[in-house]
């Protein structure tokens, strides 16, 4: 039997909607006419040659793993199975190179002889982080450029599942599955009896070097005072934690990354070389080792500083990348000499000192000076540092300095500043963003779809060299469009928010209007509050926004982390929670009778239970933390949390660790 016409999912962009489209054979036909967006849950249409792999409710291709000593193809393999198995409830055989199956066709994954000889054909040939996926007559082949450490299977970036990717690619494009958020619930898989892959050849990888959306959770549990998950529980969560952000492609190809470099500096040369350090402003009390000895700023004109971190360098092994990115908070160099390399000349060294004045000229030309020293020893060197606080902003044109050709700079924009990322392009810098927008908000349904998501699409047309999240903090139930949002444009750059929003929507079938009315309602209410997204200067995009007026009338903190979680008892009364409960229930009469999209939006609806829970016991401990009230709700919290991080509906250990760390009254 050879290859036939055969109705085929296929997801095309039409309009900045997710449409159904009928086409004729991929890549030689175009696009006829679109049909209706948000019908239920599944992907369009289209009609061309295509390899069937189930039909009629009977399986007509079996799964032919052909590297059987590759652990990644296995999984890839088994990835393929489950969730076809979900869709259509046939469970395609898995067999080994040599095996006979009665199926009239095969999905092979990894190099056997046939994927070798199309790829010879095709004259296709793998770099890092290719997969590669062909579809003909009777074969739908997959390859990838696996990497596997055998180590630390959880971690994204110490493996590359390619393999896994072309897998995941084919049931996005031909069955139109969705990966909301971790674990089995979170994977959108519409239901069909019919399931083909259309006649293609195709070579993907990740658009960006470094893809990190880091993960919580295991810190949240190592810090929080009454952390409870077992170590079972903990594996199983980071697992599919891990497996999310791997079917967005997380990974890497090339290692970036800029943590604060000199944190032990002080430990080590205090005593023996204090002048190394940054010098105080005369007269204003100040003394080494300021704010605390891991935060201690370097005089970076001083000769020996220099050498020193070149000396690290080298003790190191002189690796292809070296991070010297100044240590966090304040404390910064305003001796005469660095203040003289300055932009503009003459700050107020106490602004300087604090972290207000403008450092990026005097940080551009020291990271210029070692760059040069260090590639006389390896050309191919690259030093790194965040771009961060009060070096954020490019130095301005007429400080006449360009950021040397090798450094990578890690952006930390407020996600308006547009032009400040076009800036670092202009004077010559690669660089990658690293924010920390994600640490707004606590348990609330922070929603900024179009900023966030608008600007994780400015900076990928505009010279990004990848993305590196700090952090994931777990409330999914509450943030994961926002999640969603900026992994889906990683892996998929050519959609837009728009599109992003629109296929999110299309998962929820009936019930797609109602949860893109809470949507809107949430995204309407987060350009009203105006978070101070801007980290860590406080900045906000409007001053009259109902963030700041809480800092002004309530005395909640200015920052990002501690007012996120002050602000859940000011800002989020009944008037803003029950309409989207309301909501939510219209979803839930929409939906009747769908049993996946009811459990989404349950776990929709678990967000907004939890936040309600801890505004209240937040309230409580305010008012009396001594008091029967506030213990009951402390409890009753704990209690919650414990049932939802089991469905990651919100890392409670997470919220836990960051509450305790701003004494705020949410445990007894």
């Amino acid at each position: 039997m050879g290859s036939e016409e055969f109705t085929v999912p296929r997801r095309t962009v039409i309009g900045g909607l997710v449409g159904a489209v009928t086409a004729g054979t991929l890549g030689a036909t175009g696009l006829a006419q679109p049909a209706r967006a948000r019908t239920r849950a599944r992907s369009p249409i289209v009609r061309g040659p295509a390899v069937r792999l189930v039909s009629g409710g009977q399986p007509r291709a079996a799964i032919v793993v052909e590297e059987p000593g590759s652990p990644l193809v296995a999984e890839a393999a088994q990835v393929l199975q489950h969730l076809v198995e979900r869709s259509s409830g046939v469970r395609l055989r898995i067999v080994g190179p040599g095996d006979a199956f009665p199926e009239p066709a095969a999905v092979r994954l990894g190099r056997g002889p046939k994927a070798l000889a199309a790829m010879a054909e095709a004259g296709v040939s793998l770099g890092a982080e290719h997969y590669w996926t062909h579809a003909s007559a009777r074969d739908v082949l997959v390859v990838g450029s696996d990497h596997d450490p055998g180590t630390d299977s959880n971690n994204y970036v110490n493996r590359t599942p390619a393999t896994i990717w072309g897998v995941q690619r084919l049931l996005d494009d031909w069955l139109g599955v969705r990966w909301l958020w971790p674990g089995d619930g979170g994977i959108a898989v519409p239901r069909s009896s019919e399931i083909a892959v259309g006649h293609h050849t195709e070579l993907h990888r990740p658009a960006q070097l470094n893809r990190q959306l880091r993960n919580s959770l295991n810190t949240g549990h190592s810090r929080a005072t009454n952390a409870w998950l077992a170590e079972d529980e903990l594996t199983r969560l980071n697992a599919e934690m891990f497996g999310w952000a791997e079917a967005h492609h997380m990974g890497t190809r090339e290692r970036i990354a800029a943590p604060h470099a000199f944190t032990s500096w002080w430990e080590r040369f205090g005593e023996t070389h204090p002048d190394w350090f940054a010098v105080p402003p005369s007269g204003e009390g100040y003394a080494q080792p300021w704010p605390v000895a891991e935060r201690v700023k370097l005089r970076i004109t001083h000769p020996e500083v220099a050498d020193q971190i070149l000396a690290d360098w080298r003790a190191d092994g002189s690796p292809a990348t070296w991070s010297v990115t100044p240590n966090d908070s304040t404390g910064f160099d305003t001796s005469p000499e660095t203040m003289a390399t300055d932009f503009p000349v003459g700050q107020d060294p106490l602004d300087v000192w604090l972290g207000s004045g403008n450092l990026s000229t005097r940080f551009v030309k020291f990271w210029n000076g070692l760059l040069e020293r260090m590639r006389g020893e390896r050309p191919d060197v690259k030093l790194l540092s965040l771009a961060y606080a009060c070096y954020a902003e490019a130095p301005p044109p007429e400080a006449g300095v360009r950021v040397a050709d090798g450094t990578i700079l890690g952006v930390v924009p407020a996600p308006w500043h547009r032009t400040g990322w076009q800036d670092w392009s202009d004077r010559g810098a690669q660089h990658y963003l690293r924010p920390n927008w994600w640490h707004a908000g606590a348990s609330a349904p922070l929603l900024p779809l179009q900023l966030e998501g608008g600007f994780v699409e400015f900076t990928q047309a505009h010279n990004s060299a990848g993305f590196d999240f700090d952090s994931v903090m777990g409330f999914w139930g509450s943030q994961n469009p926002r999640y969603y949002m900026t992994a889906r444009l990683s892996s998929r750059p050519e959609l837009t928010p728009d599109d992003v929003i629109e296929e999110y929507l299309t998962t929820f079938g009936g019930a797609a209007d109602a949860v893109g009315a809470y949507l809107a309602h949430w995204e309407d209410f987060t350009t009203r509050a105006s978070y101070p997204l801007g980290y860590p200067n406080y900045e906000v995009q409007d001053p009259d926004g109902l963030y700041s007026r809480a800092v002004r009338d309530h005395g909640i903190h200015p920052g990002i982390t501690k007012g996120s979680i002050e602000a859940l008892a000011y800002l989020f009364g009944d008037d803003v929670v029950q309409p989207a409960g309301e909501i939510l229930a219209q979803a839930r009469t929409d939906a009747a009778g769908d049993t996946d999209v009811l459990d989404r939006i349950s776990f929709l609806s678990d967000g907004l239970t939890e936040l309600t829970t801890v505004r209240n016991t937040l309230v409580l401990g305010k008012q009396d933390p001594d008091g029967m009230a506030f213990r009951t709700a402390a409890g009753e919290l704990l209690e919650l949390r414990k049932e939802l991080t089991s469905r990651h509906a919100v890392y409670g250990e997470v919220a836990y660790w960051r509450e305790q760390a701003f004494d705020q009254p949410t445990s007894i």
